[in-house]
């Protein structure tokens, strides 16, 4: 009987492992995993470093053995492996005795794309963390749709990317907690599914091409502690001081300046703000007075 617990236990143990997959890994990124990395996922970094200028990144460290490389031998290449590839980071699925890529973070380094590149990156399975910031990639939005619903973190400031915030991106990235766009050529308005993104923790929209009032549902965000929504050349949002941003209990970081918001700013805003450390509202056109409750956001 005791042999037949243990057998059921192991089991038990392996079938989660299957089903639930990455909540049950270590979930430490590894410097040297000593696992090989699927052929699927070299496959897809060897696209994604063809498709955005790769032989011309400032810095290619490990990518570049593409240059000189077909596909036939890719069985043989672990971005893995130390020294682990430029801009990579690896987990190890202990059980399959695997690597898979992570993190991918290539800011300022040239990666140039007429479209975005997410069909390779959709192929990697595993991928939570992408930052692009500050290169020059293209292509619209809604190509942020294909990337796989274990996105965490999506950073692509300074970039070229253009067309309207689709639904398909809260229905899809579901557990992304940063969403940083600032600086690209995004049109259109903040649409209300936006506020499906109940995970976000930071909301970066300044600095594009975005018009119209800001929706009184980003007040359900409860978990965001930063929210810029500031106005630049081409972009500025009107209408009255959304009140429902006085719902944001965890918010630290709230800039709404330059945009042409009216009327007064809500008593409400300060009384449940205990974390709040900087609040923008310079050159709008707002009345009235600054309002005591802001005193106990401190």
């Amino acid at each position: 009987m005791p042999m037949m617990i243990k057998i059921s236990f192991v089991f038990l143990f392996r079938f989660l492992l299957i089903v639930y997959g990455p909540a049950f890994y270590s979930g430490v990124a590894c410097e040297s995993p000593h696992f090989p990395t699927p052929i699927s996922e070299v496959t897809a970094l060897s696209d994604f470093f063809f498709s955005t200028n790769g032989p011309n990144w400032i810095t290619n460290d490990g990518w570049n053995i593409f240059i000189n490389k077909s596909n036939g031998t890719y069985s043989s290449i672990n971005p893995c492996k130390s020294p682990i590839w430029y801009g990579i980071t690896c987990v190890e699925d202990v059980l399959l005795r695997l690597s898979h890529i992570q993190e991918i973070n290539l800011e300022f380094n040239n990666l140039i794309s007429s479209s975005f590149p997410s069909q390779p990156l959709s192929n990697l399975t595993y991928l939570e963390i992408i930052k692009f910031d500050e290169n020059f990639l293209s292509g619209n939005i809604s190509q942020l749709c294909e990337l796989n619903s274990n996105m965490k973190q999506l950073s692509l400031i300074g970039n070229i990317i253009g067309g309207q915030i689709p639904s398909c991106i809260s229905d899809k990235l579901i557990k992304v907690t940063e969403l940083s766009l600032e600086g690209n050529n995004i049109t259109g308005i903040i649409p209300n599914s936006l506020c499906k993104m109940t995970t976000l923790v930071t909301l970066g929209l300044l600095d594009n091409r975005l018009g119209g009032s800001i929706p009184n549902c980003i007040g359900e965000l409860s978990e965001l502690n930063s929210l810029d929504l500031s106005s630049s050349l081409y972009q500025s949002f009107w209408g009255t001081f959304p009140y429902s941003l006085c719902n944001l209990t965890n918010i630290q970081v709230l800039n709404l300046g330059g945009n042409m918001i009216s009327g007064h700013i809500p008593e409400c805003l300060g009384e449940k703000q205990y974390k709040l450390k900087n609040l923008e509202l310079y050159s709008m056109s707002l009345t009235g007075i600054i309002p005591n409750s802001l005193c106990k956001a401190v």
